[in-house]
């Protein structure tokens, strides 16, 4: 709304008529309110909020004395007339990335580990993030939306180990973390390692020091 001119009247004693405020003119009034609505605060279709509900413009009304209307379609029914200052305009946040660089994750499904690398920014709701992802030695693979995508959660040692066969190559922590192994899976009669750490005892115990274990690639031999 334009600033509109206010005036003090004087009646003919001299004295103000209206010491605890000014007059607005009516033609002044007018002219504001019409500069007002050549630019509605709203378009129909417009997202919108008032204090309490969302929804949608779905028609203006206009007045010669007053500033435009909205009639606002509210998402869990109803619809209602609105003065513009009851209502805001609604902008639908943008969903934070569902995976980090470095994260693990399957892609379609598939056995297959593969890394985080990259990630493009979403534009808009409808939209999906997309991910940049690599195998787990760093060679590119695609570049994939969200839902193609599983965070991969490695199996616990008592789901692995029962399943590993020698000279397979494993490694993980132990001692809380504070540790780590790498080998070829192997048994020496006694129990079953990975390197010098025990992985199952000769009475199929799982070892209580483990604290993860997956399956990698053995190094290359150069």
């Amino acid at each position: 709304m334009i600033e509109i001119p206010r005036y003090r009247m004087i009646n003919s004693l001299g004295y103000q008529d209206n010491e605890n405020g000014l007059w607005v003119r009516y033609e002044d009034h007018v002219a504001a309110v019409q500069a007002a609505r050549s630019q509605p605060k709203f378009r129909v279709g417009d997202r919108v909020r008032n204090d309490m509900f969302i929804g949608t413009v779905t028609s203006i009304e206009t007045y010669d004395d007053q500033e435009d209307e909205f009639w606002v379609s509210w998402d869990k029914g109803g619809q209602s007339q609105c003065d513009s200052r009851t209502l805001t305009l609604y902008v639908v946040p943008i969903p934070d990335p569902k995976f980090k660089i470095g994260d693990r994750v399957l892609l379609d499904e598939q056995p297959e580990v593969l890394v985080i690398t990259g990630i493009l920014s979403s534009q808009s709701v409808a939209s999906d993030w997309s991910y940049d992802v690599c195998t787990t030695t760093g060679m590119p693979v695609t570049r994939v939306s969200s839902s193609r995508l599983d965070l991969y959660t490695p199996p616990t040692p008592a789901e692995l180990i029962p399943t590993l066969k020698e000279h397979e190559w494993v490694r993980g922590t132990c001692n809380g973390g504070l540790s780590t192994f790498e080998g070829a899976v192997y048994s020496d009669g006694k129990a079953l390692r990975a390197g010098i750490q025990i992985l199952r005892y000769e009475n199929l115990e799982i070892s209580p020091y483990i604290g993860t274990i997956e399956r990698c690639d053995a190094p290359e031999v150069k």
